[in-house]
């Protein structure tokens, strides 16, 4: 396929020596995490996505999903309207070309550090931060405010385990499909903050709660858990230099393939597909994508380029116009291709495509 999309960008020079291309990729360190905002890109219920290495997430106004697991939890009779605050923006945006509707693609969606939702239990706000490659999922609560009114429920999950405590695995059969990790608690008052034990409680139906040593109901408290471990996402498959060292990154990333089984639960997407299924741990299909990172190595755009199943990037260029264009391979049939393609539709297993990058 060869899309002909027009833009003019920054322009560089290509270092072909492994050497040279293998401390540029060191220097990037990958894509970093943060929460995207969902303008139509992902399913209507969910309200940010996190592109992370072999997995995705998911938030709604009430609950965490994960894919391509099919995985997640959320707040049981949790408020209905909660109030969503993003915070801390992130350096860079977000293209995303999905399909061949050109209608359907999104352009300069932001990302955010920190995403909370106020009051979804009275007293009680949950927030979502990414830290050290990690999202993290923070209950807090006002003064007043009774955690045991705080319930969660596993979801796509047969059964759930709270192992030592501070961790919660959710099972397929014997299996731990996903986990909830590093489970800790704080007390502020007006003396200080202070750490004190908690614990994950397992209730009836795959439901949880998670209980404190030290209660304080008449003082500030926050739990805090892992949802999602990955420093970065996507294999990079070719980087090239630009004139005043910014640096341009191409591969491929399977971060956010969510399929559906009849049973999924937690499948926000029925549309898409899962490219294949171990048992039962299901492999999400790949997207292509191609980045650009400033001089101090910051994200400053990422633009994905993807359909139905399998696509990646191998290769990008530039031309004496300073254009930017990449080339790989497609299993999609709709894969994103614009008037004037040479090849406008599918034309059997992987044929290979070249893009120019639009303008972020």
């Amino acid at each position: 396929m060869l899309p002909r999309l027009s833009s003019i960008i920054a322009g560089f020079l290509f270092f072909p020596a492994l050497v040279e291309s293998a401390a540029i990729v060191q220097k990037v360190a990958g894509i970093p995490l943060g929460f995207e905002q969902n303008r139509g890109q992902a399913p209507a219920p969910a309200r940010y996505l996190v592109r992370a290495r072999n997995a995705g997430l998911y938030l709604t106004a009430d609950s965490v999903h994960i894919s391509p697991m099919q995985v997640g939890f959320r707040f049981v009779s949790a408020g209905s309207s909660p109030v969503e605050t993003p915070s801390e923006p992130l350096p860079g945006v977000v293209n995303i070309f999905r399909g061949s509707a050109a209608s359907s693609w999104q352009t300069r969606v932001p990302r955010y550090g920190r995403v909370e939702f106020g009051q979804l239990y009275p007293g009680v706000s949950v927030a979502y931060t990414v830290r050290d490659g990690q999202v993290i999922c923070h209950i807090m609560l006002e003064p007043g405010a009774d955690l045991g009114g705080v319930t969660m429920e596993a979801l796509g999950v047969q059964s759930i385990s709270s192992g030592t405590g501070t961790s919660l695995y959710l099972m397929f059969s014997r299996l731990v499909a996903y986990s909830l990790n590093g489970l800790t608690a704080s007390v502020t008052d007006p003396s200080g903050t202070v750490s004190v034990l908690a614990r994950f409680r397992l209730i009836a139906g795959n439901r949880f709660q998670i209980e404190l040593d030290a209660p304080a109901l008449d003082s500030r408290r926050e739990v805090q858990f892992a949802v999602l471990s990955s420093a970065s996402h996507g294999d990079f498959k070719d980087v090239v230099a630009g004139l005043s060292d910014n640096i341009y990154v191409a591969g491929a990333t399977d971060a956010l393939g969510v399929g559906a089984t009849p049973d999924s639960v937690t499948a926000l997407d029925p549309a898409l597909e899962i490219c294949s299924w171990t048992s039962p741990m299901p492999t999400a299909c790949s997207d292509a994508f191609v980045a650009k990172f400033d001089t101090a190595g910051k994200l400053a755009w990422i633009s994905y380029f993807h359909g139905i199943r399998d696509d990646e990037i191998t290769q990008v260029k530039r031309d004496s116009s300073e254009n930017i264009y990449v080339t790989g391979g497609t299993a999609s049939y709709d894969f994103p291709v614009t008037p004037g393609a040479l090849q406008p539709s599918y034309g059997g297993p992987t044929p290979p495509f070249k893009n120019d990058v639009p303008t972020p």
